[in-house]
């Protein structure tokens, strides 16, 4: 019975993916049922290449944020809301995150990341634009916040040893890689 349960919950991991949708989306679903227009964050952002050791890190400092729905009528997207609640799925007001002004600074997490959505880019610099990425634990107190290859996480006024995220679903890759690793395991269960 165990066995037959992990494998349909598998398959139902699968279909989520096949759609695009890293999990279930019952607010980003009810808005689309509406012919409303909207991204998830995790959805249009990319890890750069030459940051792809630091993806772990970067999916863990982003959290819930990679579930962000991204709406074009926040008005009509909110009212949904109320109606279709979703605690996984944080509602972003594009006005907002426009009119806010992050400076982002050399060096930071967010030049990891690279996206063509406006209101994305800069919910991205909001989140990750002050955050230096450093090498080790032990550089990062050279920053007023940073984050460590290692782990290590200043943000003060407290110091987090992270554990780094396993579930990678940022960008194209990420899902394409929770696919196969979500095929791998069915294939496994049906072994």
């Amino acid at each position: 019975a165990e066995h037959e349960s992990r494998k349909a919950a598998l398959q139902k991991d699968l279909g989520h993916l096949q759609e695009g949708q890293s999990a279930p989306s019952p607010l980003l679903n009810a808005l689309m049922a509406r012919g409303q227009r909207a991204a998830v964050l995790g959805r249009v952002v990319e890890v750069k290449p030459a940051a792809e050791k630091w993806r772990p890190l970067l999916e863990k400092m982003l959290g819930i944020h990679r579930r962000a729905i991204l709406p074009e009528d926040f008005k009509a997207a909110w009212d949904q809301a109320q109606q279709t609640p979703s605690p996984t799925e944080p509602l972003i007001h594009p006005e907002e995150v426009l009119q806010s002004s992050t400076k982002v600074e050399k060096g930071s997490l967010r030049e990891f990341l690279e996206t063509k959505h406006d209101v994305a880019g800069r919910l991205l610099d909001h989140l990750l634009g002050d955050i230096i990425a450093v090498n080790k634990a032990s550089q990062l107190d050279k920053h007023a916040r940073a984050i460590s290859l290692d782990s290590g996480l200043k943000t003060p006024p407290r110091r987090l040893k992270l554990v780094p995220e396993k579930e990678l679903t940022l960008g194209e890759e990420g899902l394409r890689r929770l696919r196969d690793l979500r095929e791998g395991e069915l294939r496994d269960t049906e072994a």
